[in-house]
């Protein structure tokens, strides 16, 4: 039922993780008891092509490289299920070999993902867990402002803020068992408001107390981060006295201190 949802909606892969292990088990007893059985084997190969040419629809780089690799995967598959019905010389050999080329390439196609798209690119391009625990530590504690650069709930983490919402991406139905545990166990201390005018920050910032504003931009031409356009408005606020700007791998950090006259926000 899990894999079936997960083919009728919109998923990322990673979605598969709760039922990898149970995925392993069925892919060991095919190479273990499936290809021994070579009317099943050839089935089986010929329903995971017919999903495979599929996905290439849903693909939109690589695609060429992708084909090789599957074909690849698939030779290595039919080599196996040769060798387990037909006497030959050194079988056990070949059959290790087949399954270390298997292996070896599915491990070439992770590694090749993260070096052009996944965590050893991030780390290359922007610094180790794109440096939040440094920016964590430059725009201090408080309640803080900061635009969004796609590290998810990593500032929240390294700033200790316990108040993040569980529910923050998508809302569970009344009816989900134990709903009513999840709670969070502190106020919330980090935010991110996207705003388009002044006005709608000066607002925000009284409604919740905001201390620091904090706007990281890209200095790199193939990637721009959300609000990074807001620094001449930020700059030239009234509301807003610079801290200090820090320089980071392919990225500057602003820190801005909100000025406050007792607890009446100054206009600007």
């Amino acid at each position: 039922m899990y894999a079936l949802i997960f083919i009728l909606r919109a998923s990322h892969g990673r979605y598969l993780f709760p039922i990898t292990p149970i995925i392993l088990i069925f892919f060991v007893l095919f190479l273990r008891d499936g290809l021994r059985n070579t009317s099943f084997a050839l089935k089986t190969l010929a329903v995971s092509a017919l999903f495979t040419i599929g996905g290439y629809f849903f693909e939109i780089n690589y695609i060429l490289q992708k084909i090789i690799l599957d074909a690849f995967l698939y030779s290595c598959f039919i080599f196996l299920i040769y060798t387990y019905h037909h006497r030959s010389s050194h079988k056990k050999v070949k059959q290790l070999l087949a399954s270390t080329a298997f292996g070896f390439s599915t491990l070439f196609a992770a590694i090749l993902f993260s070096v052009k798209y996944g965590q050893i690119k991030l780390y290359n391009s922007w610094g180790l867990n794109m440096e939040c625990d440094k920016i964590s530590q430059l725009i201090g504690n408080g309640n803080v402002w900061i635009n969004d650069i796609g590290c998810g709930e990593l500032i929240p983490f390294f700033r200790q803020d316990m108040g993040s919402n569980p529910e923050w991406n998508w809302k569970l139905a009344s009816w989900i068992p134990k709903k009513y545990m999840l709670d969070s166990l502190d106020d919330t201390k980090t935010f991110t408001y996207y705003f388009k005018y002044l006005s709608s920050l000066d607002q925000y910032i009284s409604q919740n107390n905001i201390d620091t504003i904090a706007l990281v931009i890209s200095t790199s031409q193939n990637k721009v981060f959300p609000m990074q356009d807001k620094l001449l408005f930020l700059q030239n606020s009234s509301l807003l006295k610079k801290r200090y700007y820090y320089r980071l791998k392919n990225k500057d950090l602003y820190v801005f201190d909100v000025i406050k006259q007792g607890d009446i926000i100054k206009s600007y």
